[in-house]
């Protein structure tokens, strides 16, 4: 096929420009005529039509793009082919690779903590659907005019075996299901600089890989240095595999919350990173909220990595970002705080969960009780925290909304407030922590999921909050998931919401 040029259709798209080429393709900027906007075109070049290892990858990320809508991903529009080469329709995205702007220098370490937790959403919404994106590195992280981030170029994505897309989740000929063979064990793939060291063994790669590849990202962004950059690619890969970040000069010193962040997330071993891009996401942005003073990211006595993970991990523990006071906080607890003698113990910090507004559905009603119930239940297990039994809608109504009186009535320093969405079977829930003694907001998080992942939300939430409320006392909570389904959980709600309506009405026939 001769070259694409300037006006030439490619489907129902006019080219107008171009935008770049890489490894997996050329990327032009198009017209759409039909809803009246510039679009990216990706188009695989003719030599690589005969190579099928690389029209197997061009066709997986057609079909992984499709599966993804979130804010930080780009967009896929359409799909198909052109005189025999397929081709995919993008979003156009404005603005600078991540490469670009670190060009011009480290950033400032809380535009870099808040611009890689925007990284890690997007990433935990891939992951949610089985996605791996295996090759994340500045040059496929888009900032926007308007200052947002788009993670672009899923061309080495790798599906899991047992993730299935829905037939026609993409128009267009020639796209066809990702083949599982494209990433085999064994087959080493990505970008040296930004590979964890299981890539680059050729392991199995699983979703904490990217984080890995994020924390080393993160790392150049707000120290201007790449951690494992050696002369070769082989010697950077050796480095990685070892675990030896070069060693930290002047400029390399960051308030120490973030700099505990990297360690989990530079961790040599998969199970001692972050165990999900959503919790690396809360971190980063509990970090960035802190005003410590910065330190070296690894002391010099911390440079062997074996000495480096004791110090750092603990023994048989497998996350740490805490210390008291920073907002950072952990996920695994190496050690008990030092139990102070029973008269000066400090008083606990006490919760109390307050029934949710309910927007959407009509019979979802009883979410109003079921959250505040469920939120309770999962902070009552947290070691360090008075959590105060929450008042039904009903018992709230006598306080007419004054949150004054409920504090005085419960005794409560710290008030959970939520908002629940249902339509169909999505939940969006929003959850904020109020310290009573200012009124200020704390805290507050946006989850969304399916009616099935309510379980998964509330139990997400419940540790966002636990770890706000306890991150003082040295404590760190983990909340096991609940023993029954979401869907156990939910009928049960309803029906104590239902018995909670019924005493306070003192009818029977309120249950018709």
């Amino acid at each position: 096929m001769s070259p694409l040029v300037i006006g030439e259709l490619i489907g129902a798209y006019e080219i107008v420009g171009t935008l770049g080429a890489g490894g997996m393709g050329e990327v032009f900027r198009a017209w759409d005529p039909k809803l009246g906007r510039e679009v990216a075109v990706k188009v695989l070049p003719e030599s690589f039509v005969s190579e099928p290892v690389k029209l197997k990858r061009f066709q997986q990320e057609a079909r992984t793009l499709a599966a993804l809508s979130h804010p930080n991903v780009v967009q896929v529009f359409d799909a198909g082919e052109h005189q025999g080469l397929p081709y995919l329709v993008m979003e156009l995205v404005e603005g600078q690779t991540l490469r670009q702007r670190m060009a011009a220098g480290p950033m400032p370490w809380r535009q870099a903590a808040e611009l890689a937790a925007a990284v890690a959403d997007g990433l935990a919404a891939a992951h949610a659907k089985g996605i791996v994106h295996r090759d994340l590195k500045p040059e496929n992280l888009m900032l926007t005019v308007h200052g947002h981030v788009k993670i672009l170029d899923f061309g080495l994505a790798k599906l899991r075996k047992d993730q299935s897309l829905p037939p026609g989740s993409i128009s267009g000929a020639g796209v066809r299901p990702p083949l599982s063979g494209v990433t085999e064990v064994g087959l080493v793939m990505g970008t040296a600089d930004y590979m964890s060291p299981e890539q680059a063994q050729g392991g199995n790669v699983g979703a904490r890989s990217d984080l890995f590849s994020l924390g080393v990202i993160l790392w150049e962004m707000a120290t201007g240095n790449h951690p494992f950059h050696r002369a070769t690619p082989a010697e950077t890969m050796r480095a990685i595999l070892t675990g030896r970040p070069g060693t930290p000069g002047d400029s390399e010193r960051l308030p120490w919350p973030l700099g505990r962040i990297l360690r989990v997330c530079l961790a040599r071993d998969p199970a001692h990173r972050f165990r999900t891009a959503r919790e690396l996401a809360e971190a980063l942005r509990f970090a960035a909220r802190t005003d410590l003073g910065p330190r070296p990211i690894w002391e010099a006595s911390q440079h062997s990595w074996a000495v480096r993970r004791s110090q750092v991990l603990g023994a048989g523990m497998a996350l740490v970002l805490l210390g008291s006071g920073g907002g950072v906080y952990a996920w695994r607890r190496s050690h008990r705080a030092p139990v102070a003698p029973a008269n000066t113990a400090p008083p606990l910090p006490s919760v109390l969960a307050l029934p949710a507004r309910v927007f959407g559905a009509e019979d979802a009603v009883y979410l109003t009780d079921a959250v505040p119930n469920s939120l309770s239940t999962l902070l009552s297990k947290v070691e360090g925290l008075d959590t105060k039994a929450p008042p039904s809608s009903f018992q709230m109504e006598k306080w007419k909304g004054d949150l004054a009186q409920v504090k005085e009535a419960y005794r409560a320093d710290h008030l959970v407030v939520t908002t629940i969405t249902k339509k169909a079977k999505r939940l969006v829930l929003n959850v904020q922590l109020v310290d009573t003694r200012t009124w200020k907001v704390r805290w507050g998080h946006q989850y969304e999921g399916v009616q099935a992942d309510y379980n998964n939300l509330v139990r997400d939430a419940a540790e966002a909050v636990a770890r706000t409320l306890t991150r003082e006392e040295g404590l760190a909570p983990v909340i096991a998931r609940p023993a029954t389904g979401s869907e156990a959980e939910l009928a049960f709600g309803e029906g104590r919401h239902f018995q909670y309506r019924y005493r306070a009405l003192g009818r029977s026939g309120d249950y018709d």
